[in-house]
């Protein structure tokens, strides 16, 4: 293979953390050759080379032509032997063969300007809107995990056994990353800033095992919905979107590009049409994978335990049956109900297994909440059953089971006879 590519963990700023990366990667044989969304390497000899990052305030990256002032750097560097390795609009990458080779003659408050400017454009408030995004959405998680239980949608169980369980803990490490990231960066400027009237360029801190974590912490997300079985319509689609929408606006802004068009323009209509594309892809393709979502949260299978097993008549009827797994909790959730000529018969129940003995007491009390008086646990053969004040309508009764790491949550039309506790303790006990 001659070509090699790498996802680029390094922040805009961190001019140091770069070079020494970029002649890392030489000293193995890959030279430069290509900046983007991915960075493109060619094979070489393995060889040691001087790296350095410029920062060029005239480059958007939208040019049709390469602007004069930067033609006339190239040919600055090409006189002390720097050559251009790769460029991205304001951003380029020089490197030189010699081993003691003459700086590049860059102003370093011209530089520190260019920086900072693209920060404050780009970057500062992107991190600013994601650190909001990442409290919004802790307030959001911790709302669902702490409100009372409810059948369908809500409490510590379905929380924990649902997609979210990862996100408490990713939301609170993006949020320490964006507020780090941006107080790394504003103490940098202010030191480089100072420094820059004396004539120096200050080293930047290195950024990689920041955006590496960042990183972890995203697939960390995907990860959890995958491993879920929930949304995974909607993880493809996201990112298909995402890839479409670039790819279609970069072909946009090269065909700009050969027509001459303004470098502001094609600026302006790119980004529109990458989020226009966003958006239409997501709004066109989002019915079909929300069906496949709800097909999928459906479940497959019979449930474990039914209205038969309690020699109720076997009549027509339905069942609906949602199984959600984490590596937290695994919930299953049944409602039966049979058409008798006189009434309807209905059984619903949630299983849940907790997996992480620490989430025990949690998911206890999240059953318990609504109110419950401890019962005789021989009939059920369980370690512990409750007698729940937790109806929808005046009739039935609910009861919680407890086994060694299940909890069961039981709603009858009527209060069970002995034969059938110990049917339904012999079909759900673990």
């Amino acid at each position: 293979m001659n070509r090699r590519f790498e996802l680029p963990l390094f922040s805009f700023y961190d001019h140091t953390g770069m070079t020494t990366h970029f002649e890392e990667m030489a000293q193995r044989g890959w030279l430069l050759d290509k900046l983007g969304g991915l960075w493109r390497y060619r094979r070489i000899e393995p060889q040691r080379l001087r790296f350095a990052v410029v920062y060029f305030p005239e480059i958007t990256g939208f040019e049709s032509e390469t602007p004069r002032g930067h033609a006339a750097m190239e040919e600055l560097c090409a006189g002390t032997g720097w050559q251009l390795a790769a460029t991205a609009g304001k951003f380029q990458v020089y490197y030189n063969e010699e081993a003691d080779p003459v700086d590049l003659e860059t102003d370093p408050v011209s530089q520190v300007a260019v920086i900072h400017r693209a920060m404050r454009k780009n970057f500062l408030p992107s991190y600013g809107i994601l650190a909001a995004t990442a409290v919004l959405q802790l307030v959001m998680q911790f709302t669902n995990l702490t409100r009372d239980f409810g059948l369908q949608h809500s409490g510590a169980v379905y929380y924990l056994s649902g997609v979210s369980w990862m996100m408490i803990p990713t939301w609170s490490l993006l949020l320490l990353f964006y507020l780090l990231e941006m107080g790394r960066y504003l103490l940098w400027y202010r030191r480089a800033k100072k420094r820059a009237e004396e004539g120096l360029m200050t080293p930047s801190v290195s950024s990689r095992q920041a955006q590496t974590l960042a990183l972890l912490l995203l697939l960390m997300v995907v990860l959890s919905w995958v491993t879920t079985g929930a949304f995974t319509g909607f993880v493809g689609l996201f990112f298909g979107a995402m890839a479409a929408a670039g790819l279609l606006a970069t072909l946009a802004s090269k065909w700009m590009k050969r027509m001459k068009v303004s470098a502001k323009v094609n600026e302006l209509v790119t980004v529109g049409i990458a989020t226009l594309l966003i958006l239409a892809f997501m709004v066109t393709l989002m019915p079909a994978v929300i069906g496949d979502t709800r097909r999928e949260a459906s479940g497959e299978g019979e449930p474990p335990l039914r209205l038969e097993d309690l020699d109720y008549p076997t009549a027509e009827g339905q069942v609906h049956l949602d199984r959600q797994h984490s590596p937290l909790v695994t919930r299953t959730y049944c409602w039966q109900w049979l058409d008798q000529p006189s009434n309807l018969i209905e059984l619903e129940y949630i299983v849940a297994d907790v997996h992480a003995k620490f989430l025990w007491k949690m998911c206890e009390r999240d059953f318990l909440r609504n109110g419950a008086q401890p019962v005789e646990a021989a009939p059920w053969q369980a370690d512990s059953a409750w007698l729940v004040n937790h109806r929808f309508s005046s009739e039935g009764v609910v009861y919680v089971l407890c086994w060694d790491r299940r909890l069961v949550w039981l709603d009858l039309e009527e209060e069970p006879t002995p034969a059938q506790k110990a049917a339904i303790a012999e079909i759900l006990k673990p």
